[in-house]
């Protein structure tokens, strides 16, 4: 690596040759324009090489702003084998690291920084040098006289760091960019890059080693695009532009059409960002060449290059002399065709992180970029860290944009907010007026809806007239993110719950037509949608307003005008405390909650677990897709597999343990056989399974409800269908077998109870009205309680056409189903009470209510131990209560890490008489928590 410059050698020819034409041209805030010729600029240098000739081989820091002194400085600098670096004003702590800092115009404290001397390098201009105490202690000869220049990186790839350039990595990019790009002493070129931002160095360079002019213009008249079009375009007749795509796009379609056909650049170089695909719509004249290029400060600074043909795909083109690519699996492995990230190497063009950093060679730098290579071929894709999963499905943002730009036609750019899982979308729009701008979103939301995938579909979309840019001309979205925070708490702003669920139905659906009578998925819903309104809608109700799954299962599948009673009528309790969410154990007379065993699912677990108690056996799934059967005394995997689609409902085993059979979000019933530890059978509805199915006539025959809103009943060991029933509308709540009667009793959402023998016939329906997720259960065998969600409890006779035997109202919503012991039913509610009713000939009473942390939506677990009565239950907030039923209050308060919609499911431990529980949580573990009374645990 030699130590020798030959920039300067070029640089000083370049002078002498050319020194009666123009070599700077500048523009100040008033339009003044001030030049220098070629000869100027040698003065000058001499002059600044005098001012600095006791400081060879210093590291120099330069303070200021473009300025019409800049090609002079960098050319004294160089000839004194300084390196420099632009100081960037916000980050003064770098300002102590220099040798010396030169100054234009510009307040210095220099007593702060420790610089001592002060050198008046051009007195009439305030052009000043402030020399270190200790420059001389600080540096290493040798290393500092192969250094050209120091670079912060943008921190696109990355935290920022300072990259220490050698000559030969900034020549060998000039010298092959001047050939490739036909660069001569006819050309004027915009010194457009701020000067922080290592681009910069190829405009400043490409001027001074060909003898091209360089257009310098002031800040404030930079930041107008439309001045900055007629300073460039007709004033001044630019040949060479470099931009950032974001920044090029600034300008109106009309006059990058000129730009493009009528003005006199002769190149067009892009790059920093995606290369921008409105501009393959354009006609360009045969004189203007447009480039993609491509690069990384950590190889300052550009590695790549293709001239942009609009009739095919673009590549990121052939490498610049001296750099190799290499394509590397996510295992740091290279291959030659795939997708992987792209490292940029080279044995002659080198950087270093720090100046003690020690590099063997070829040495090649990660670019932090995905791209796809085939038969050579690049192509960019994305930033790595632009990819992410979201619901559980593979999401790149770059991609997004692209499909969007197909549909639309609009310049866009997607941003994630990853703590509120939000997809936002910012196109730019013409109109200025705010109404106007949010009619042209709606229309492009709608348009979005009927041809972007689920997947892809954002949560918020924002017209802007005009892209927020960072100080290096790329997109900044770190700006765009903040934005979103703004408009996000202005709709919290919205009144009640009822116009908060008004707002984003209008926002999520088109409204084209009447909408009174539709479903959300009639009216364009999808999975993808409702998740996202989901999301929001608890967003926007405040946390502490939790609720459980059944309330959004109830929003999407009936019609907007049910939706809209259902909402008003319901109890959203504001006056709950904060949820718990420190970890403990509390004991009480004697008692202790222990967790034997948890097992992670990788997902959340909302199912209950199942119990073969025989056989020693559990099965639980999980919104992962994972499901899984363990031993039951130790939480030992036993089976597991990876099913299509999320798992929320409960399984059932037979009592062999031979078979599982569970439903799926993907709409399937699937049989899985133990011993073979594989899938015996999947039979297919047309919605998703959240019903817990149901053995009938010895386990010959399993019944289940689908969200298709039909019934079936399958041969156990075929999966055939032997009837199927159309109850019309979804089934969530469990069947209710009646063994003795060769009877079913199912409830629907929509609030109608079935009656149905064992052959599929309907013996009898009753309407409650009102909509149902709680499982009944049987009391006396012949009366069946149920639970609606506003109107509360009903006893129904089933002897008896379903009769209603009696009510008894409540002024919450439950979603808890119902258990039973003696004479006495218990169930949870969303005001965050357990509720006693007893039983008392044709009426019901309430016996005691226990008030819990928060809302819930569990069902109570009884169990009858050594002469006491344990109920077992848990909030949303992830606290778990284990009462004494006899007095009427809780014993012990255990608290998980995450909310819990699962219902625990009791035991009995073997090996003493202890009991223990089961019951999943959104931490995404199951958990087995034994209950320790009188000291005695299991071993």
């Amino acid at each position: 690596m030699s130590q020798k410059n030959p920039l300067i050698n070029e640089i000083n020819g370049v002078v002498i040759k050319y020194s009666n034409k123009r070599a700077v041209i500048c523009y100040d805030n008033d339009l003044v324009i001030k030049e220098l010729n070629y000869k100027d600029v040698g003065m000058i240098s001499q002059r600044i090489q005098s001012g600095l000739d006791l400081f060879k081989n210093c590291f120099v820091g330069l303070y200021m702003d473009q300025n019409i002194f800049i090609p002079s400085i960098i050319i004294g600098l160089q000839s004194l084998q300084c390196p420099f670096t632009f100081l960037n004003a916000t980050n003064t702590e770098s300002f102590k690291n220099m040798d010396v800092i030169v100054t234009l115009n510009k307040e210095f404290d220099n007593s702060y920084y420790l610089f001592n001397k002060k050198i008046d390098l051009i007195w009439d201009y305030k052009l000043n040098a402030y020399i270190s105490k200790d420059f001389r202690v600080r540096n290493k000869r040798g290393f500092i006289e192969k250094i050209n220049y120091v670079v912060e990186t943008s921190g696109t790839t990355g935290p920022s760091k300072q990259i220490w350039v050698e000559h030969y990595c900034i020549y060998s990019n000039i010298r092959d960019l001047r050939t490739k790009l036909n660069i001569s002493h006819e050309d004027a070129i915009y010194y457009q890059t701020n000067i922080t931002f290592d681009p910069s160095m190829i405009e400043l360079y490409l001027s001074l080693t060909t003898g091209a002019s360089l257009l310098i213009i002031s800040n404030p008249l930079k930041r107008d695009f439309s001045k900055l079009f007629q300073i460039l375009f007709k004033t001044g007749s630019i040949t060479f532009l470099q931009m950032c795509p974001s920044t090029f796009l600034q300008w109106s379609q009309e006059e990058i059409n000129y730009i493009l056909n009528k003005s006199r650049l002769k190149v067009l170089l892009l790059g920093g960002e995606d290369f921008p695909k409105s501009l393959l719509t354009m006609v360009k004249n045969k004189n203007t060449k447009i480039f993609n290029i491509y690069g990384i400060t950590e190889v300052s600074c550009w590695a790549s290059i293709e001239e942009i043909n609009f009739d095919r795909e673009i590549s990121l083109g052939e490498t610049l002399n001296d750099i190799s690519f290499e394509v590397r699996n996510e295992n740091g492995i290279k291959i030659d065709e795939g997708e992987g990230e792209l490292c940029i190497g080279s044995s002659k063009r080198i950087c270093y992180l720090n100046k003690d950093e020690k590099i063997s060679l070829p040495l090649f730098r990660r670019t932090g970029d995905l791209v796809s290579i085939k038969n050579g071929k690049i192509i960019y894709k994305c930033r790595l860290d632009s990819v992410f999963k979201r619901f559980g499905i593979k999401i790149n943002l770059n991609q997004i944009e692209k499909e969007i730009f197909k549909l639309i036609n609009l310049e866009n750019i997607m941003v994630y907010l990853e703590e509120k899982s939000k997809l936002i979308l910012f196109v730019k729009l013409n109109e200025i007026d705010e109404s106007l701008m949010e009619k042209s979103c709606d229309k492009i939301r709608v348009q979005l809806l009927h041809g972007l995938k689920q997947e892809y579909f954002p949560d918020l979309i924002k017209g802007l007239s005009k892209i927020p840019l960072t100080k290096n001309g790329k997109v900044d979205k770190e700006y765009l993110k903040k934005f979103v925070d703004v408009v996000i708490k202005k709709n919290k702003n919205l009144s009640n719950e009822l116009d908060i669920f008004k707002t984003l139905w209008v926002k999520y659906l088109p409204q084209n037509y009447d909408f009174n009578d539709k479903t959300f998925y009639e009216l364009g819903g999808s999975s993808i949608l409702r998740l996202q309104f989901t999301n929001e809608f608890k967003q926007l109700i405040h946390k502490k307003n939790q609720l459980p799954t059944q309330f959004f299962d109830y929003i999407f599948s009936n019609s907007y005008g049910k939706v809209i009673n259902f909402i008003e009528n319901h109890q959203f309790d504001k006056s709950l405390k904060n949820p718990m969410k420190k970890l403990k154990t509390l004991h009480h007379n004697y008692h202790q909650l222990i967790i034997k065993w948890s097992y992670d699912l990788k997902g959340c677990v909302d199912s209950t677990p199942c119990i073969n108690k025989s056989k020693n056996l559990i099965s639980i799934g999980s919104f992962s897709n994972n499901f899984a059967t363990l031993n039951l005394t130790t939480g030992k995997e036993l089976f597991k597999i990876s099913l299509p689609n999320a798992l929320e409902s409960s399984s059932i085993i037979t009592n062999s343990g031979n078979l599982v059979i569970i439903g799926c979000y993907d709409g399937c019933l699937y049989s899985m056989d133990m011993e073979n530890k594989k899938i015996l059978w999947c039979f297919r509805t047309e919605d998703k399974i959240k019903n817990k199915p149901v053995f009938i006539r010895n386990e010959e025959m399993v019944v289940f409800g689908s969200y298709d809103k039909h019934l079936y009943c399958l041969e156990t060991k075929s999966g055939d269908v032997i009837w199927k029933i159309l109850l019309k509308s979804p089934i969530t709540a469990d069947c209710l077998c009646l063994k003795e009667f060769n009877l079913l009793f199912i409830a629907t959402i929509n609030g109608k109870c079935n009656l149905v023998d064992f052959n599929g016939i309907i013996l009898k329906q009753i309407n409650l009205g009102n909509p149902i997720f709680s499982s009944p259960c049987l009391f006396n065998l012949n009366q069946i309680i149920i639970a609606t969600v506003q109107e509360g409890i009903y006893c129904l006779n089933h002897r008896n056409d379903l009769e209603i035997l009696w009510a008894h109202k409540l002024n919450t919503n439950i979603y808890s189903s119902l258990t039973t012991i003696k004479n006495l039913i218990f169930f949870t509610s969303h005001d965050g009470f357990l509720y006693s009713l007893e039983i008392m000939n044709n009426s019901s009473r309430l016996k005691f209510k226990i008030q819990l942390d928060s809302p819930s939506s569990s069902s109570v677990a009884i169990k009858e131990h050594l002469n006491e009565i344990y109920l077992i239950t848990a909030s949303i907030d992830g606290a778990i209560y284990v009462i004494d039923f006899y007095q009427e209050s809780i014993l012990i308060k255990y608290s998980l890490k995450a909310e819990i919609f699962s219902s625990p499911i009791i035991y009995q431990c073997k090996e003493t008489n202890n009991l223990s529980f089961l019951i999943g949580c959104r931490d995404n573990k199951l958990y087995c928590i034994e209950l320790i009374i009188n000291g005695q645990k299991c071993n």
